[in-house]
């Protein structure tokens, strides 16, 4: 069975509420491109509105015209290769959530449309100035919110919108 149909049906047990798994982990086996892999989710049921609770982020798309450039920066920022390429995407792992940079297609292209990722980093500034000489550009802030949380938005290089987060002292 192709991996998008089977991505598809599990979708639609999860808006049901799977019978019998509250708050249980839930493997499921998904075929990833050339190979098969296991994936673990978690599904909880509020019992109050019959639908399952929401999780973090499992995986972030960011798309860009240059797969390759954009490929690098991001090996180059994260400091690591990825985990999975494809002529069309390459996907990294970032503790725990996956960030995939995608080509840009008639469906999505680069750029802000409202959605902003945080990722936590320990020191904001540093991270700023330090991606800002790769490339990057500071959008909103760097400033620190009423929580003690630092935070920034900036550009990639390739026009996409994303978030830094300095966890309070």
């Amino acid at each position: 069975m192709p991996s998008a149909v089977r991505s598809e049906t599990f979708a639609s047990d999860m808006g049901r509420g799977l019978a019998g798994t509250q708050n249980k982990p839930v493997t499921m086996v998904v075929e990833s491109l050339d190979r098969l892999r296991v994936c673990e989710a978690r599904v909880m049921d509020n019992m109050e509105s019959g639908h399952p609770a929401l999780g973090g982020p499992g995986n972030v798309f960011y798309f860009v015209a240059d797969l390759a450039a954009a490929t690098a920066w991001y090996s180059a920022r994260l400091g690591t290769a990825p985990v999975t390429r494809a002529p069309q995407l390459a996907m990294f792992e970032v503790s725990g959530t996956r960030l995939t940079v995608h080509v840009a297609d008639e469906y999505n292209q680069p750029g802000p449309s409202g959605t902003v990722p945080y990722w936590t980093v320990s020191d904001v500034d540093a991270t700023v100035r330090e991606w800002s000489e790769q490339g990057a550009s500071a959008h909103r802030g760097p400033k620190t919110i009423m929580t003690g949380e630092r935070l920034c938005q900036m550009f990639d290089p390739f026009g996409n919108l994303f978030g830094l987060r300095q966890p309070p002292a």
